[in-house]
């Protein structure tokens, strides 16, 4: 389920920050509560996913990691789980070379 929204987190940040630059209300609530603020953004964020709003000064920065890509998300957890697999099948003619 948080798939979805890791994927589709990076296409409203830049939205988000804009819109709390600009509307001081949505900044505080966004900082005070960040999943009713980006509810009401229109972004739903799943209850598995923890949301924490960080505000920068001229004297504070903030460098993000992304999550390790090597993690196995639920959905690859449950294929594996399930005994998912995939067959390929491959004719391969070979030629003798001239």
């Amino acid at each position: 389920m948080s798939e979805n929204f890791f994927a589709k987190r990076r296409e409203v940040e830049a939205q988000v920050a804009s819109k709390a630059s600009q509307d001081e209300s949505f900044r505080k609530r966004l900082l005070a509560d960040p999943r009713a603020a980006l509810g009401d953004f229109g972004v739903r964020v799943p209850e598995d996913v923890e949301i924490k709003v960080l505000e920068e000064s001229a004297r504070l920065s903030y460098l993000v990691l992304p999550r390790n890509p090597e993690e196995l998300s639920a959905e690859d957890l449950d294929a594996v789980a399930g005994g998912l697999g995939a067959s390929v099948q491959c004719t391969c003619n070979l030629v003798k070379p001239m």
